[in-house]
């Protein structure tokens, strides 16, 4: 890739901050891959997501994460993993609008959606800035 300049390459603790966030994500749906194979009975019963689905959602989200921090720490762009990391919160704040069942998920809806947009805009905003 290109080299960036000055103004468009980020600071040193937000790059570690973003791999750090990409690293825990991807650890997160490889966790989550493994609910997937071995969901609680609980868990069965309350949720209407397909467990395939969510297998192949965790397997694909684990793995452009882990790409995702192998070239931050390569010193590649910044903006690929922005990018993603909201294109998660957009895609989990879809999948809990569209999947949810009960009642008191019902009912904190509208803070999960305000916290996930404070989510995805904030720190894109920051990171995009530079």
């Amino acid at each position: 890739m290109g080299s960036m300049t000055q103004s468009t390459q980020p600071t040193a603790r937000r790059r570690w901050w973003l791999i750090s966030l990409t690293t825990l994500l991807a650890l997160m749906q490889a966790g989550a891959v493994w609910r997937a194979l071995n969901p609680p009975p609980v868990m069965t019963a309350a949720t209407r997501l397909s467990p395939l689905l969510e297998f192949g959602a965790g397997i694909g989200w684990a793995l452009l994460f882990a790409a995702i921090t192998v070239n931050l720490l390569r010193k590649r762009g910044a903006r690929p993993g922005v990018l993603v990391v909201s294109a998660f919160l957009l895609y989990s704040t879809l999948r809990l609008l569209l999947f949810v069942q009960a009642d008191y998920d019902h009912h904190r809806l509208p803070l999960l959606a305000v916290v996930s947009l404070c989510l995805l805009v904030f720190p894109a905003v920051a990171l995009l800035r530079r």
